[in-house]
């Protein structure tokens, strides 16, 4: 997905047209911490209520 949109973009730019994606994938971020050993509702609940 992310090579066909970076050549999709790449293709449509003459035609100022800009492609984006969004993978359904994890990231590294604060809030995919409970993933790795996992934590409680409450401590989720603290990490989100910080976003």
């Amino acid at each position: 997905v992310v090579l066909y949109t970076i050549a999709l973009a790449h293709d449509l730019q003459a035609e100022c047209i800009k492609g984006n994606c969004v993978t359904p994938r994890f990231t590294s971020t604060a809030l995919d911490e409970f993933r790795s050993g996992g934590k409680i509702a409450e401590q989720a609940a603290k990490i989100l209520a910080q976003w």
